[in-house]
């Protein structure tokens, strides 16, 4: 156990994607990442990501549009979770300019579209 009481480490969950959806951020800190479709969940359901640079997958899904969003180290996570924090119009701009990413990229209906087509060049 931490000394700080509003952080929990709750193990495994059945109703992850719920917790996700009603959290303030979501922070993506393994090192080496190869995709993490959690980063796309988290996208999914308006909770701001932050991810560690050596996330590899998750800056990809980022992209440079939200580099503000990936920083270097654990020291760096915590000063930008304190800025986003304090600065409700900065932090409203990056959760509008995620959710812009996400459907550009990522929705499910580009993602099939994308999947048929494949599917139609190999026929």
């Amino acid at each position: 156990r931490i000394g700080n009481p509003n952080i929990r480490f709750l193990g495994y969950r059945e109703d992850a994607e719920k917790i996700i959806a009603n959290s303030d951020f979501y922070l993506m800190t393994t090192l080496k990442e190869p995709f993490g479709l959690v980063v796309l969940e988290a996208m999914m359901n308006d909770t701001l990501v932050l991810a560690l640079s050596d996330s590899l997958g998750p800056v990809e899904i980022l992209g440079k549009e939200l580099d503000y969003l990936v920083v270097e180290n654990i020291h760096n996570l915590s000063k930008r979770i304190k800025e986003l924090t304090s600065n409700p119009i900065l932090r409203k701009r990056y959760s509008q300019m995620q959710k812009a990413v996400y459907k550009k990229h990522f929705k499910i209906e580009r993602m099939v579209e994308e999947y048929e087509d494949c599917y139609a060049d190999c026929l």
